[in-house]
């Protein structure tokens, strides 16, 4: 630690708001810029759609965004070059995607951080991050032979680390269950911090009770494991007995997955795209999250401030 005692985070994540519109990088924002309010100092290396690399200032929080479309060789020299210059004590890794674990943690060690890993997903064990299996819609049991291949660049990065933190016990003992962390000294189970917006996202719809009429809502990425396909089926059965409707908040991929392909024309339904959280709230009776997955944190129960149905 420095003599003047204040502290400085440099917090690693593929993307970082507002370019990044999920839960993970809203939760790296909360803690960064909550830093700064404190009179600490923080740090944002992250990925970017951008053809260039950009260093801005937002909200007191330093951030660097170094391009996906870059090479090997230009990404590696940028990284060396953020890291080297660095004045932060404290490395946080998060989602690490588009980052090779195993080179953060040596240009950490290197720097003369102390390293933290948050756990909010399963890209340690799965390559993509969600041990679930898309093809039959279950959840994996066991770690396929592919996503095992990378292990050895994980353990790299895991013996670098002074502590790791799950944002729930199930997806640090999911970790620990498979022999990744046994050997990190502290390990600690901290929920993701999320502040309830009171004004205007706990307010009652203007139509609630008036229109005999039930708005679902559902905010988040729009994907099979979310559960949106058991959300559908069941708005289907119920829809025409209770006036129902679905309003999903959320980047729609190009091609809808053929599960909730299916299932859309048989129920009353408005995609609406990225919305802001107060304005899905706004027009919603219950926001149900069904996921299937075993969703680490469901933080859009925090981020509801009314009732949440699963």
């Amino acid at each position: 630690m420095r003599e003047d005692s204040v502290l400085k985070v440099l917090f690693v994540n593929s993307r970082y708001p507002p370019e990044g519109r999920a839960g993970p990088a809203f939760s790296v924002q909360h803690l960064a810029e909550q830093l700064v309010r404190e009179g600490d100092g923080a740090e944002v290396i992250c990925r970017s759609a951008g053809g260039e690399a950009i260093t801005e200032r937002l909200n007191g929080v330093v951030v660097h965004r170094l391009p996906t479309a870059w090479g090997a060789e230009a990404f590696d020299a940028a990284l060396r070059g953020l890291m080297a210059q660095s004045d932060a004590q404290v490395m946080h890794g998060n989602i690490l995607q588009g980052f090779d674990p195993a080179q953060l943690g040596r240009l950490g060690k290197e720097a003369g951080m102390r390293l933290v890993h948050t756990l909010r997903e399963y890209r340690f064990l799965c390559d993509l991050g969600t041990l679930f299996d898309f093809r039959r819609g279950t959840n994996c049991e066991r770690i396929c032979d592919t996503c095992d291949r990378a292990r050895p660049l994980v353990r790299e990065y895991i013996a670098c680390l002074d502590a790791v933190v799950g944002i729930s016990r199930f997806v640090l003992d999911r970790h620990l269950r498979e022999g990744l962390f046994a050997e990190v000294a502290r390990r600690e189970v901290i929920a993701n911090a999320f502040v309830i917006e009171r004004e205007g996202s706990c307010a009652a719809p203007p139509h609630a009770g008036q229109t005999g009429r039930l708005n679902l809502g559902f905010l988040g990425r729009v994907s099979v494991e979310k559960g949106l396909g058991v959300l559908f089926a069941e708005a289907g059965r119920l829809g025409d007995e209770v006036g129902l409707e679905v309003l999903v908040a959320g980047e729609v991929p190009p091609d809808l997955p053929a599960p909730l392909a299916r299932s859309v024309p048989k129920i009353k339904a408005q995609f609406l795209g990225f919305v802001e959280r107060a304005e899905l709230m706004r027009r919603i009776d219950v926001l149900v999250a069904p996921s299937i997955w075993h969703d680490p944190l469901t933080r859009v129960c925090m981020e509801a401030g009314r009732t949440v149905g699963r």
